[in-house]
């Protein structure tokens, strides 16, 4: 059962205008994660330029496996780099923004990835690892080799 209020309330000039009361929790989580997930594919896009400019050809994009998810993986000449993207608002939030924890879930799902792209090429390219860094700007940062692989 949804309960609506039709309340208003007065303004500076003295008219009155419609109260709006906050959103219930669970419409605000699920608000907060649609704007996560569409702030999360626009840095992913600005990444995608940022590699592009440099010559590197996307492979794929949010490559999902049960371990983890690449948020891009891309070839450059011949080594696959897996790319996981940050938004940062902050500068001093990009002096660690991927836990180790989340490294051990990129390092088993590029796993399953490279494994796949073995059996489909039969290549066993060398990769990296990289993080890009998206402010609030649009402006991203590249770190390459940002953990090694297998460490």
């Amino acid at each position: 059962m949804q309960l609506s209020l039709n309340l208003e309330i007065p303004t500076d000039t003295g008219a009155t205008a419609p109260l709006v009361l906050p959103a219930a929790a669970s419409q605000r989580r699920r608000s907060a994660g649609k704007m996560r997930h569409y702030g999360g594919a626009a840095a992913e896009d600005i990444a995608v330029r940022a590699y592009e400019g440099r010559g590197l050809t996307v492979l794929e994009r949010r490559y999902k496996t049960s371990d983890g998810e690449l948020d891009l993986v891309l070839l450059d000449d011949e080594q696959l780099v897996f790319v996981e993207v940050k938004r940062c608002k902050r500068r001093s939030a990009w002096d660690s923004p991927v836990s180790p924890t989340q490294w051990r879930r990129l390092e088993r799902a590029a796993q399953h990835y490279l494994a796949s792209y073995a059996t489909e090429t039969g290549a066993h390219p060398f990769c990296r690892f990289d993080v890009a860094l998206v402010n609030e700007l649009g402006a991203a940062e590249i770190v390459e080799n940002a953990m090694t692989f297998g460490a």
